[in-house]
């Protein structure tokens, strides 16, 4: 084996490495949020705890599904540039419709006598 062998074994160790430490990162990030909006869920919108687990598990499961039918329809049908550009597009779009919806929808409510925004 010659030098640049043995640099590209480490380098490929390295990247091994860091994308399994980045999902294993993600993975406990979105955990922690899941049990941050049941509470969120059953306080705020005042969900029973199991109407409130069950919508969660249903959202985790198709978050966790959907890449493979995106995966299937972008390669299959769509390409992979026009899906890059209608997944940037509507994610622009969306993002700034959930904060206005947000701002839109606690602006004026009480909750228990205090405000929303100051809680």
């Amino acid at each position: 084996m010659s030098v640049r062998d043995l640099f590209m074994i480490d380098m490929t160790f390295i990247c091994v490495c860091i994308c399994a430490g980045n999902e294993t990162f993600e993975k406990l990030g979105t955990v922690g949020s899941l049990t941050n909006l049941v509470v969120y869920l059953t306080t705020v919108f005042n969900m029973k705890g199991v109407t409130a687990t069950t919508f969660l598990n249903v959202f985790s499961g198709t978050t966790n599904l959907a890449p493979l039918l995106g995966a299937y329809l972008t390669d299959t049908y769509f390409g992979r540039y026009k899906t890059l550009g209608f997944a940037s597009i509507s994610s622009f779009v969306v993002i700034p419709c959930f904060f206005i919806t947000r701002l839109l929808n606690y602006s004026g409510k009480k909750r228990k006598g205090k405000d929303v925004v100051q809680q």
